[in-house]
């Protein structure tokens, strides 16, 4: 839902399916180290080697994405994370060691709206604009404006 990535609601945007034929091939990781880390999100304390502990969610989106997470103390909207860090997508998950996060991301983005991907892989399928509109922003309807010249 458009209000847990932005704050407000949008009517237009609705979580559909992406309708990506590999909706895997776009996996990515990112490895950081506890000194790379307190940099990157801006924590003032020094460094130390990281725990569980240190790497909390504290709520995700209806689409199943983190939402809200606690790192190293300090609560993150994923939007914001995701931006601190470079990160692919919202959706996130991670594993922990004391020298070591590594940051795993599925897709591309926040999850709200058209996928680039699924849009492409529809067309292929055969699927027209107005099916592909249709299906990324169901209830709008597509009008042609009359040419001013």
């Amino acid at each position: 839902r458009p209000e847990e990535v932005w704050s407000a609601s949008r009517p237009y945007l609705t979580n559909v399916d992406s309708m990506e034929a590999e909706p895997l091939r776009i996996v990515k990781t990112y490895t950081f180290t506890p000194e790379a880390l307190f940099h990157k999100l801006d924590i003032s304390e020094s460094p130390r080697p990281l725990t569980e502990q240190d790497f909390l969610v504290i709520s995700r989106t209806t689409a199943g994405r983190l939402r809200h997470v606690r790192i190293l103390g300090k609560g993150f909207l994923a939007t914001e994370l995701r931006a601190k860090l470079g990160l692919a997508s919202t959706d996130i998950e991670w594993s922990v060691s004391p020298h070591q996060v590594v940051f795993k991301t599925y897709g591309n983005g926040h999850a709200v709206g058209m996928s680039q991907y699924g849009a492409n892989d529809m067309a292929r399928n055969g699927y027209t604009y107005e099916q592909i509109l249709q299906h990324y922003y169901p209830g709008t309807r597509l009008t042609f404006l009359a040419d001013k010249t």
